[in-house]
């Protein structure tokens, strides 16, 4: 188990997922943005 961890292959692989986080955060900004600006609103029933 400690070769896959060392190994160049692993080391890419979690770069790739690197480099996809931070290329959808960069890209998307205002998605971000959007979603942390608007609290889902809490809907009450008279009864």
């Amino acid at each position: 188990m400690r070769d896959v961890f060392k190994s160049s292959f692993f080391r890419r692989f979690l770069g790739g997922f690197v480099l996809g986080a931070i290329g959808v955060v960069a890209l998307h900004p205002g998605a971000v943005a959007h979603n942390l600006r608007h609290a889902p609103v809490e809907q009450t029933v008279a009864g």
